[in-house]
């Protein structure tokens, strides 16, 4: 992948654009060729980002509710003993 200079759509850095100082330089876009740099947001051909929507939808939530639980229970003292004392373990009968 090539460097594409903002200013002038150039194989150079921006940082390094000999066309940078010029006054009666007109900005070239390198991603539609347009009359201005690269960065402008106006550019028919900027890369938009796209919104990821995170909140959920009425029926979404009714899909989800009217599925089954596929989650079991268990108990949470299941397989747990008691620990022994030093009392309980002296005792006979």
């Amino acid at each position: 992948m090539t460097v594409k200079c903002v200013l002038c759509a150039e194989e150079h850095d921006s940082r390094t654009c000999p066309n940078k100082r010029n006054p009666e330089f007109t900005p070239k876009c390198a991603n539609c060729g347009g009359p201005h740099t690269a960065s402008y947001r106006g550019c028919p051909n900027f890369p938009k980002i796209k919104k990821v929507s995170t909140e959920k939808t009425f029926a979404s939530v009714l899909k989800e509710r009217k599925q089954p639980s596929t989650t079991t229970m268990k108990p949470l003292n299941q397989g747990i003993q008691p620990p022994t004392t030093s009392n309980q373990q002296g005792r006979t009968g």
